[in-house]
């Protein structure tokens, strides 16, 4: 299909900020694709602004933000018409007093406002790859200043309200934001979050019949609202101006190049974040529309795809490359006075492995460079550009009031034969990975450390143990023969 003007996919165009954005567009020489959950609505806002615009190049395709299934179909859908998009504006949005899970399970603010958008710009990063040059605006808001992610509660199933939720979808939104522009060449495609303002759309349209004191404070509080036409001017901008070229990974109030909150600057959590939202997104089949759990079990620190080797790493799926992982001494660890040197037989040493799995529960935290904490409970700590992964007790993390990224058990494997423990990781995460589990590895001379889903613990004491008994029988079927 040959196309010449800019084609804009925009999704929620049917009220609000996202139909004043495309009536905005539909004036503009571009090719607007109104992605969007009433087909029926849709079409009419399709009409209304070809007669306004006099731009006849306006479609229309269903999205639901709230389907795993319909979010794939869409994706598909857009690869069939179009060969490339040059921009993607994700505007829909949603506000839920209560808590209401999406078809798949998911909590349904958690689905629509982040989850939803993330997948839709993955899958359609190869057309967004096909433009010469492409732009995706996330339409986000400054009540993420007000949220703080807990990995472990990503579904709110323990103390849900509705801002809450809300807010924490938006500072989602804005590490996702962060971690995708980190990853693409700016010079090709740019992603930015943009807060329009505080806006009077139908997203406070919310309380409950018979409910006389909220709608009133609400009435008050829509006097000094943006209108929805006024917010669709700074999507607009991130969309279309020509200074913004190249600019990634910023937050803008309104038009304003602004800053986000100060505690949504964590490379760490915003990596962790993403992975974690990987593993839901990717649990759904479209071979067989087979819905996810909720909430993976036990939310790990996954593998980093980055240019640096990450000094914690995670089994990967099957179909992804894995990096030799990182050694870290260990305070437990006997120090090495020889050289590692390559296992000639990693039989011999797994049928030396004594797996012990420590009792409590341990976890992931993140603490700027520079930050002291006390050395005795610290398990490891490793030094990254933006500060200090440390393996910790949960006691430990809440005395000193860290954030926990992720809790977890404590498994060691002692190795005890004098051979070097190279190579056994990868074994391990292997047999672990095919059995559905999930860890991060320590690696040691004479000892691996396996920090996994505390959930996971029991199952990968097995696993371990199940292993052992396959390589030993291997070795005596092999010795037999």
């Amino acid at each position: 299909m040959s196309n010449e003007k800019p084609i804009v996919v925009i999704s929620g165009a049917t009220s609000g900020i996202g139909y004043e954005t495309a009536r905005l567009l539909a004036h503009h020489q571009l090719h607007l694709v109104l992605a969007c959950r009433n087909l029926a609505q849709a079409e009419a806002v399709r009409t209304t602004l070809i007669a306004a615009s006099g731009n006849e190049q306006i479609d229309t395709i269903h999205l639901d933000l709230a389907s795993l299934a319909a979010i794939h179909a869409c994706a598909a859908e857009l690869a069939a018409r179009y060969p490339r998009i040059d921009t993607l504006i994700n505007n829909a949005g949603t506000f839920r007093l209560n808590r209401e899970e999406s078809t798949d399970g998911f909590e349904l603010t958690f689905a629509t406002n982040y989850l939803g958008p993330f997948l839709l710009t993955r899958l359609l990063l190869p057309l967004l790859h096909a433009a010469p040059t492409a732009r995706i605006v996330n339409v986000g808001s400054d009540a993420h200043k007000y949220a703080r992610l807990d990995l472990n509660n990503l579904q709110l199933e323990r103390g849900y309200a509705g801002f809450k939720a809300y807010a924490r979808s938006k500072l989602a939104q804005v590490y996702a934001t962060q971690e995708l522009a980190a990853q693409l060449d700016p010079a090709r495609i740019t992603v930015n979050v943009v807060h329009p303002g505080h806006v009077d759309t139908n997203i406070w349209n919310l309380w409950p019949e018979g409910n006389r004191i909220y709608p009133l404070m609400t009435n008050l509080m829509r006097h000094f609202m943006l209108t929805a036409a006024e917010a669709a001017h700074s999507v607009r901008h991130l969309a279309t101006a020509p200074e913004l070229r190249g600019l990634s990974g910023a937050y803008f109030d309104r038009t304003k190049h602004a800053t986000a909150a100060r505690h949504a600057h964590n490379p760490a959590l915003q990596r962790h974040l993403w992975h974690a939202t990987i593993h839901l997104s990717e649990r759904w089949t479209p071979s067989t529309g087979s819905a996810p759990s909720p909430q993976p079990q036990g939310t790990t620190l996954p593998h980093h795809n980055h240019s640096e080797l990450p000094t914690i790493t995670a089994a990967a799926p099957a179909s992804t490359k894995q990096n030799a992982p990182a050694t870290i001494p260990h305070p437990h660890q006997p120090p090495s006075s020889a050289p590692s040197t390559p296992i000639a037989d990693l039989t011999t040493l797994l049928s030396t492995l004594n797996p012990h799995l420590h009792p409590g529960v341990y976890v992931f935290t993140s603490v700027p460079e520079g930050t002291i904490v006390a050395p005795a409970p610290i398990i490891a700590s490793i030094h990254e550009a933006e500060g200090q992964s440390l393996v910790i007790t949960e006691a430990a993390a809440h005395e000193a009031k860290l954030p926990i990224l992720a809790r977890c058990a404590w498994i060691t494997l002692t190795v005890t034969s004098d051979l070097h423990a190279v190579g056994l990781t990868a074994a391990i995460a292997t047999a672990l990975r095919n059995d559905g589990l999930s860890c991060n590895i320590i690696a040691g001379a004479y000892h691996d450390h396996l920090f996994i889903p505390i959930d996971h613990a029991e199952q990968a004491m097995k696993t371990l143990a199940a292993l052992q008994r396959t390589r030993s029988a291997d070795a005596l079927h092999s010795g037999a023969g």
